[in-house]
C-alpha cells in the first residue's frame, strides 16, 4: 500500500497466508475476523498473512479505515485470472520452501480449532 514491491520469495523461511479478496466481495468481508483471529492464534508459529486484491489503492483505503482492521493489505499489479483464481477468496498457503501448500476456494472460518491445526501442520 505503500508503493513498494512484494514478491513471495522474501519471505522464504516463513509459512504464508496470502488471502486474494475485493472489497465488493461479501464472503471475503465476512471471513476477516475469523482471519484477525487466526493471525492472532498464529503469531508465534512463524506465518506472514498477506491481503492482495485489484481495486484500486483508494478504495483499499477506505475499507482499511472504515473497518479497522489491521491487515498486510496490497495492491496486486497482476489480474487475477492471469494466476488462475477463479472465486473470491481465494487462499494459498504457502511452507517455508516457499512451496505452494494448499490452495482454497471460498470463504473458511480460520479460527476454528482443526483449521489452525492444518496451518500449524504446514511445514
Amino acid at each position: 500500500m505503500n508503493g513498494d514491491t512484494i514478491a513471495l520469495s522474501s519471505f522464504t523461511g516463513k509459512r504464508v497466508l496470502v488471502n486474494y479478496w475485493a472489497t465488493w466481495c461479501i464472503p471475503c468481508r465476512k471471513e476477516f475476523p475469523s482471519l484477525l483471529k487466526a493471525e492472532q492464534m498464529l503469531r508465534d508459529e512463524n506465518y506472514v498473512f498477506l491481503f492482495p486484491t485489484t481495486d484500486e489503492f483508494e478504495l483499499i483505503r477506505e475499507f482499511k479505515a472504515k473497518q479497522g482492521y489491521d491487515l498486510r493489505f496490497l495492491k496486486m499489479n497482476s489480474s487475477l485470472a492471469s494466476m488462475n483464481i477463479l472465486v473470491l477468496p481465494t487462499t494459498e498457503i504457502y511452507g517455508t520452501d516457499g512451496k505452494l501448500f494448499r490452495r482454497i476456494s471460498g470463504a473458511m472460518e480460520w479460527d476454528k480449532e482443526q483449521v489452525a491445526k492444518m496451518l500449524k501442520d504446514v511445514p
